[in-house]
């Protein structure tokens, strides 16, 4: 016998036992199964900022960073997601490099933080 059955004249395709088998998946189901993945990172990293920035309600870039613990997560992770959650409102980018909590986090600093 060798690798795929029994060994067959020349010519002699062998006979199917299964109706359908794929050696890979497609690549653009590839490329839609890493790109859902990126974003539930990313969604996640949002998360994680939000919530690290949310007792301090103000915080500059830095030191949101390391309250985050984004310096483990993946080279670019940080400013792909504080990029991300300035796009959805969750964080507001301020002068001089500081963050505060967006409209979704709380009403009370009414767009003002006091540091």
């Amino acid at each position: 016998m060798g690798p795929a059955g029994p060994l067959q004249p020349p010519g002699h395709a062998p006979a199917r036992t299964e109706a359908h088998t794929f050696d890979a998946a497609p690549a653009w189901l590839g490329r839609h199964l890493r790109r859902r993945h990126e974003d539930a990172v990313i969604q996640a990293e949002v998360r994680r900022l939000a919530r690290a920035l949310a007792p301090y309600r103000v915080l500059q870039k830095d030191v949101l960073r390391r309250t985050a613990g984004a310096d483990a997560w993946h080279d670019g992770g940080f400013d792909r997601a504080l990029s991300a959650a300035v796009e959805a409102g969750t964080i507001k980018r301020l002068a001089a490099g500081f963050y505060a909590c967006g409209e979704g986090a709380s009403p009370a600093s009414n767009g003002r933080a006091a540091l």
